[in-house]
């Protein structure tokens, strides 16, 4: 379908007269940044890297909690009530809205054209392009965590499970002995978990143990993976980086208290506080290459794009260069931000 960029230049070309373009917000470039927020309120707003005025907006369910996941040209919201909304990247418009029957929970994931969906007690997957129902299974003692790869889909909780994506029987299990899991990544032939005092590594066939890594106290909140690698984000160890298959890390930050997943992205890590620093690390070394300081808490996560790093500041949306760390733009789009997704 192109990228988000390449198909909204093709609009804006349809839409000109000679040396006049009507109707597009930007000069689009290769590479242009993009990212597209989901707020308390409901709403739904995309922006251009420069953080010009929203270039569409939607409104969906409301509520302090919410997933976006951006694909192929879609922007999938699990909303604050019981809906899976499909929009189009380019202008907003509605694809698809289907109701889960169950209060949302958990995050979105996708693998190929099937996306997946939790509400509190079930797990559901859907037909990406129609948003149909494909297969709806109860599970207990979900975490919200989950994540495809290695032809499993792999649910967070006690136990972690690998289902089958086909058909969503389940195909393994393994015991964690706590039903907190903030989080699961795929790489490097492993399936990782992050809980509340260790990081461990599983086979994603049978989901057999091959190392586990003690957090000390602390508790993971977040991983962004990479390959073989996998960073791992946690509330008072800061942020670590292991190679899939080994158990000690390669790589460690002393940010105090990283509370949202990581962002990984040409051989650097971003990483947030709850309230404070926006930090660039090293991924290899562990270096501090800038902070950005603010006294605002950030929600949402984060996202990069085009040399753009976009988090949220309060009920804001800031830009920040990710060369060194200077806060390019800042925008309102309406509520605090629940979540954020590149485009």
């Amino acid at each position: 379908m192109g990228s988000w960029s390449e198909r909204l230049a093709v609009a804006c070309f349809l839409a000109t007269v000679p040396a006049i373009v009507a109707g597009c917000p930007f000069d689009l470039d290769d590479g242009e940044a993009a990212v597209v927020v989901l707020t308390s309120q409901g709403k739904v707003a995309a922006f251009d890297g420069d953080g010009n005025a929203s270039i569409w907006d939607a409104t969906v369910g409301s509520s302090e909690f919410g997933d976006l996941l951006a694909d192929g040209g879609t922007v999938f919201v699990l909303t604050g009530g019981s809906n899976v909304v499909a929009l189009d990247d380019v202008d907003g418009a509605t694809i698809w809205d289907t109701d889960l029957g169950g209060s949302t929970a958990g995050e979105l994931a996708i693998s190929d054209d099937t996306l997946f969906a939790q509400t509190a007690d079930d797990v559901i997957a859907l037909d990406a392009d129609s948003g149909e129902i494909l297969w709806q299974e109860t599970v207990d003692d979900l975490s919200g965590a989950m994540a495809t790869g290695e032809g499993g889909l792999f649910l967070g909780g006690d136990p972690v499970r690998r289902l089958d994506p086909a058909s969503g029987a389940e195909e393994a299990t393994f015991d964690i002995g706590d039903p907190l899991v903030p989080a699961l990544a795929v790489s490097g032939g492993r399936v990782v978990v992050g809980g509340r005092f260790e990081v461990i590594s599983l086979f994603p066939g049978d989901l057999a143990e091959d190392w586990s890594f003690v957090l000390d106290n602390a508790s993971c909140s977040g991983m962004v993976a990479d390959g073989g690698d996998v960073y791992v984000s946690t509330d008072n160890k800061g942020l670590l980086g292991f190679e899939a298959d080994i158990a000690d890390p390669f790589m460690e930050a002393l940010v105090t208290s990283a509370l949202d997943p990581p962002e990984l992205a040409d051989g650097t890590v971003y990483v947030s506080e709850s309230f404070g620093d926006v930090y660039a690390i090293d991924a290899e070394t562990g270096d501090e290459i800038w902070p950005w300081s603010s006294a605002s808490e950030h929600r949402g996560g984060l996202a990069y794009s085009g040399g753009t790093v976009f988090v949220s500041d309060g009920e804001s949306l800031v830009g920040i260069d990710a060369a060194d760390g200077a806060m390019d733009w800042e925008q309102s789009p309406g509520g605090t931000l629940v979540s954020l997704a590149a485009l």
